[in-house]
């Protein structure tokens, strides 16, 4: 069974401090955060506020979060997913950060 979810689109500010609007093609959306902090100057930095906005368009748009593991299952054939599929993840690869 296959399932295209509907394309999305989120605001973030571009390099010049104004909204932009960030569109995604069908399919599932995997949305990756760095960190969620204030910041300044640091692209892979999302404030508090600009990430609420985020999760609150998701629910107002009705997505459902899924794991990796449910994506992998459903590229694999073995999993179904629900009608508007979304995946978050929050990706570091600083050693830091896992030690606490």
């Amino acid at each position: 069974m296959e399932k295209k979810a509907s394309p999305i689109s989120l605001e973030q500010k571009g390099s010049g401090g104004k909204e932009e609007a960030l569109s995604f093609p069908p399919g599932v959306p995997v949305l990756m955060y760095h960190e969620i902090g204030r910041e300044k100057n640091n692209n892979t930095v999302i404030s508090p506020e600009l990430f609420q906005q985020h999760m609150a368009y998701l629910y107002e748009h009705n997505y459902t979060t899924i794991s990796l593991e449910d994506l992998y299952g459903y590229i694999r054939g073995e999993k179904g997913l629900p009608p508007k599929p979304v995946v978050i993840t929050f990706d570091d690869g600083y050693r830091w950060k896992l030690q606490g």
